[in-house]
């Protein structure tokens, strides 16, 4: 063989029988715009995709920065993704009671030692107060629907107006009021066994909201109290009969003898 061909044949061989670096995996971050307006008190719900776009698979981090982090929950800071593969990450938003601009950045990077770059996706949310008066949010935290109370009992209300105004909550009990505020020790051995209903009203001085819960108040003082009042009164009944059987024959008994 001509030595100009052989030098060819070992080249093509060597390339050939080169080895093939694996290639890196690569991040890719998409989904609906994250810049939008909100209104007060909000609650938002968005989402992301994160996927891989190399041959190996690859464990993404997911993290916020900037102001709006402190209104952000992510569905999962980490998720593990095979080639090819995508997965969607919801992202919560509980946007503040007061208007305001919040910014940042949704970083999705790759974790280990490789060094891949990081993608990331810019946050703009415009909080307005929403040009219609909502109603407060209002909920009976404790005791909890459907459960069984006995002794000093608190009850508890949680409320916010979605729009920051100020918000008068009132408690009662069995149509009533028993307190003005979001918390009132109920003294339930004052109160009857059984089922009680339990209502809270919320309003900022124009729009109104109430919650409601039964609850079945269950003494063991009072059932108690109802036993030994039963058996004193059953003494008392057979006492008043053994008496009055006493008294008659005593009577009857006298009437012979003046006869």
């Amino acid at each position: 063989m001509p030595p100009s061909r052989l030098g060819i044949a070992l080249l093509v061989l060597a390339l050939v029988t080169l080895p093939v670096s694996e290639a890196q995996p690569s991040i890719g971050l998409s989904g609906p715009s994250q810049t939008f307006q909100g209104n007060t008190g909000e609650n938002v719900t968005s989402y992301i995709r994160v996927y891989n776009g190399g041959n190996r698979t690859g464990e993404y981090s997911i993290s916020v920065t900037g102001n709006i982090s402190s209104f952000v929950r992510l569905e999962r800071e980490s998720v593990e993704i095979l080639p090819g593969e995508n997965k969607k990450i919801r992202i919560y938003y509980s946007l503040p009671t007061m208007p305001c601009t919040l910014t940042g950045v949704i970083v999705v990077s790759l974790s280990g030692g490789q060094i891949v770059p990081a993608v990331s996706r810019s946050i703009n949310v415009v909080v307005t107060r929403p040009t219609a008066n909502r109603a407060p949010f209002l909920n009976i935290t404790s005791p909890a629907n459907g459960s069984v109370v006995r002794g000093r009992v608190v009850v508890r209300i949680t409320s916010h107006d979605p729009d920051g105004d100020p918000v008068k909550v009132s408690i009662y009990i069995d149509g009533s009021k028993v307190s003005e505020g979001d918390e009132y020790v109920w003294k339930t051995s004052r109160w009857s066994n059984g089922v009680h209903t339990v209502v809270a009203t919320a309003s900022d001085g124009e729009l109104n909201t109430s919650a409601v819960a039964q609850v079945t108040v269950h003494n063991v003082i009072s059932t108690l109290r109802a036993m030994v009042f039963a058996s004193v009164m059953g003494v008392i009944v057979l006492a008043s009969f053994v008496l009055r059987r006493f008294l008659g024959r005593r009577h009857l008994k006298g009437d012979c003898e003046t006869t």
